[in-house]
Parts: structure tokens; sequence; C-alpha cells
């Protein structure tokens, strides 16, 4: 914050336009062409960021790209790669090192759903066989294919970008942001609603641990590492119709709604657009946190068996 014994001066340094400008700031956000990840995407392209959003998909990330790019003036990129392996990691952060000097801020957002399980406990005639049956359901690949991209994902494309986001430290425009890397897990990693499926919960788990350990081991190189655990968010993974933004056809109301099956949400609305952008402004803005996993979930972890 500037130095100033002028009142006007202080409150113009401290004012949302000052704290949120994200001029000179270069993003990188996994999974940035759909539901949280364009939310994040989106929000730090309003507030003058250059964001690189990659997807598996080249004409889906095209597609975002095309939709966005006349109002961003050219600050949104989208590339393809398959962030589960470890020569693509490599291979995208070279890609982007040949267009930038630096980046200061990794959103290891990119994440898949697993099969769920039935819920036996509420059934008190429930036998040791149905147990069984219900359990051994999921084979080696369920578990494997899900770590791949919730966890592993997170771990290559970390390694992959310390350089970039080490360089930015250096830079006039880049030190103006300390180097970020932002991992999205769930708040499923504490939950213990076993219908969003056991390879699933298992693999945020280790996303949420992956960001303590990161954060301390990285604490030398300056470089934070922090986490956001959503809650119900209306996204791809919850609605299969898209607007022309590129966002979910389906109300706040109607998601919560909709998944009531599985568990409730308090105040009956789900998450929102602006509250995941607010979050993501949040931690690039404010460097004094660090190793922190930030849960926004609606207080749904208040209403279920939970460790957080």
């Amino acid at each position: 914050m500037p130095s100033t014994d002028m009142p006007e001066t202080l409150l113009q340094s401290l004012s949302s336009a000052t704290l949120h400008n994200l001029d000179g700031l270069v993003a990188v956000v996994t999974g940035g062409s759909t539901g949280i990840g364009l939310m994040i995407t989106t929000t730090l392209l309003a507030n003058g960021a250059k964001v690189y959003i990659i997807g598996l998909d080249q004409k889906q990330v095209d597609d975002v790209v095309a939709i966005y790019d006349k109002a961003v003036s050219g600050r949104l990129v989208g590339l393809a790669g398959d962030v589960s392996k470890k020569d693509e990691a490599k291979r995208l952060a070279a890609e982007i090192g040949k267009r930038e000097s630096y980046v200061n801020v990794l959103f290891n957002n990119a994440g898949v759903p697993g099969l769920g399980v039935a819920d036996l406990k509420s059934n008190a005639n429930a036998s040791v066989d149905d147990y069984v049956n219900a359990f051994d359901t999921y084979s080696e690949c369920d578990f494997h294919s899900v770590s791949a991209v919730n966890t592993f994902a997170m771990y290559f494309m970390s390694i992959a970008f310390l350089k970039l986001l080490d360089a930015s430290k250096s830079d006039d425009n880049g030190k103006k942001f300390p180097p970020q890397i932002v991992i999205t897990s769930s708040m499923n990693a504490w939950s213990k609603m076993t219908g969003r499926g056991i390879p699933y919960l298992l693999s945020k788990s280790a996303a949420a641990h992956l960001t303590k350990l990161l954060a301390h081991e990285f604490l030398p190189l300056q470089i934070r590492v922090n986490g956001i655990a959503p809650g119900l968010f209306a996204t791809g993974m919850t609605s299969k119709s898209v607007n022309a933004l590129g966002f979910p056809n389906i109300s706040r109301e109607q998601c919560a709604q909709e998944i009531k099956a599985l568990f409730e949400v308090p105040f009956g609305k789900s998450g929102g657009h602006a509250d995941m952008g607010k979050l993501a402004l949040m931690l690039v803005t404010n460097e004094f946190i660090n190793g922190e996993i930030v849960l926004i979930d609606g207080g749904s972890l208040l209403l279920y068996p939970a460790s957080y």
C-alpha cells in the first residue's frame, strides 16, 4: 500500500477497483472453459488479467474464446491438453512459455466426477452381502481415472509451471502479484457422503493434502499454494444445458432442488458465479494467505458428518 498522509489517496488505494485491478496478471486455468473454471476465468478477465484456459477439446476451448474474444481484446487464449499426463503438463508450460515471460497464478481446477454407491445405512435390513455387492462395483480403473485428473494432474501441472511462476518475481509487471498455485479440491474431501463416489472423495482429499504439502515445500521459493473447496455450484456436472455464454441454464434454487436427493444446501440455493469470482479475486490479490483451503459450500458440511 502506498504511504500517504492524504485520506483521499489512502481511500482510493483501498477501493475495490484498485484492490482488484489485475492489469499485468497472467493466469492459467485448467478446466477453464466450463463450470467453476469458467467462473474463475471470466472474473479474472473482467478485472484486466490475461488468461490461458486449458481443456481436452481444442474446439470446445476455441468456442469459449470466440464468445469472449471481442470483449477482452485478445486476453483469452485456449489450449488443448490432457493435464493428467506429465509430458502434456510440460508441453503446455513450454507452449505458454513461448508466449509469456511469466505466469502469476496457476488454477489447478480441472476435475472429473466418480461413480457413487447406494446409501445402505438407511436400510436397517441391509446385509453384509448387500454391502459387498454395492462396494465391489468399483474397478481399479474407476480409481485410477478419477485420481489421474483430480490429484495427479495437480502435481504434474504445479511442477511444470514452477519456473514460469518464479519468473514473475523479477518482472516489473509480474511482481505486482506474488506467484501462487490454487488447487480446486471439494467439500467432499471432508464429507462422508459416499453417494458422490469413494474414488471421487479420496481424490479430492488427496488434492487437499497436496495443497498443504506443496505450500510447505515451496516456502523457500516464495510461491504460495492455496486451495478452493467448493460445495454445490451449477456446472456441467449438474446441468447439461448451457446458455450462449457457456453457463448452465438453471437457477441456483433449481440446482439445489435437483440435487436434494443426494444432499441439501442451507438456504435452498447453490453457489453462484459471483461467489466463486469473489473468492478467486481474494486469493489472487491477498498475498498474506498461504497453505489455506477455503471452504465455499454455503454451509452444507454443517448438515452432515464431516471432519473439516
